[in-house]
C-alpha cells in the first residue's frame, strides 16, 4: 500500500536507536539485557539481536534469520513467543 504522503526519515528508527530504546526500558523496569528477548524481521534489527542473549527472526529472510538465535515462520505470534518462552 503506498504512503499517502512522503515518509519523514526523522521518524524512522535506526538500528542503534532500537538498542537505546530497549536500554531505556530496561532501566525503567529494573531489567538487564539478559532478561530480554528481541523479535524482529529486518536487518535493522541486527543490532538489537546482538545486544540480547535470545532473539527471534520472525518471517524473516535468511539474511536476518542467521543473525537471530531462533527463527519463526508463520502467522501466529504466540507461536513465536512459545518458541523461546523457556529458553533461559
Amino acid at each position: 500500500m503506498p504512503f499517502a504522503e512522503p515518509v519523514d526519515p526523522a521518524g524512522i528508527l535506526t538500528p542503534a536507536a532500537k538498542v537505546e530504546i530497549a536500554d531505556r526500558l530496561c532501566a525503567r523496569l529494573g531489567l538487564t539485557r539478559a532478561d530480554c528477548v528481541a523479535y524482529g524481521d529486518s536487518l535493522s534489527d541486527a543490532d538489537l539481536f546482538g545486544s540480547v542473549p535470545i532473539s527471534v527472526a520472525v518471517n524473516a529472510d535468511q539474511h536476518v534469520a542467521v543473525l537471530a538465535t531462533h527463527s519463526y515462520t508463520g502467522q501466529d505470534l504466540w507461536d513465536a513467543y512459545e518458541l523461546v518462552r523457556h529458553a533461559r
